[in-house]
């Protein structure tokens, strides 16, 4: 029998938005892979300030729509082939994965690459907030991005990208679920991991998008509504 790869992942415990992507990578990646899951809370000012971007330019129904689809960590622990961990054991992965994980990792002791799901491209849509960013730029479009993560944030070699278009109309949460809308790009950009074969090595890179103040928040939001 083939011996099944070993895979980290670093993500953060919420149900509505991340751990269903979870749950759909470690299902149907059973036969041949075992996960094991790092969790990392966000903090209170940045959960803050998410809800805040969700509660002002967002929509209740399109909320309730992604809650009501929402997977919780027990879903994730009823896989015989996930493993919820509290730290790294630095065990000998093959790979891990990067799915909304709210730090920055360290890589100087791990010997295991990384690759992580980015919600934007690596050019002028680096950051976490792109959802937020997406009305003070007016983006007219927005990548899903697969990439090896570096000592840089939000920087490396791309294994898989896909670009979503007209989404000036699309509020935060449809923003935030554009993976979930997208989920066999997921399986497929972890599928390209063998092939080894780069499709950008990000040669143009902008200075990535910072987590906002709350003034810059509601100042976004005050001519927002002045446009409508």
């Amino acid at each position: 029998m083939k011996k099944k790869k070993k895979i980290i992942i670093f993500s953060r415990s919420d149900s509505v938005f991340t751990i269903p992507l979870i749950y759909y990578i470690c299902k149907n990646k059973s036969k041949n892979f075992n996960f094991e899951v790092l969790f990392h809370n966000t903090n209170f000012f940045r959960s803050l300030k998410i809800l805040l971007v969700i509660l002002l330019f967002g929509s209740f129904f399109d909320l309730l729509k992604v809650f009501l689809k929402r997977k919780k960590v027990k879903d994730l622990k009823g896989l015989k082939n996930v493993q919820i961990i509290k730290k790294i054991n630095n065990a000998n992965y093959d790979y891990g994965l990067s799915i909304n994980y709210p730090k920055k990792i360290k890589l100087e002791n791990i010997k295991y690459k990384i690759y992580n799901f980015h919600l934007g491209n690596l050019i002028n849509q680096r950051g976490s907030f792109v959802f937020f960013y997406k009305y003070k730029y007016n983006w007219g479009s927005i990548d899903l991005t697969f990439h090896r993560i570096s000592k840089k944030f939000d920087v490396g070699p791309i294994i898989n990208h896909r670009r979503i278009k007209n989404i000036k109309k699309m509020n935060p949460i449809k923003v935030l679920a554009l993976y979930l809308n997208n989920l066999d790009f997921l399986v497929k950009s972890i599928d390209k991991i063998k092939n080894r074969k780069l499709i950008n090595k990000n040669n143009k890179i902008l200075k990535a998008n910072t987590e906002p103040k709350l003034y810059e928040i509601f100042s976004v939001f005050k001519k927002n509504i002045l446009l409508i």
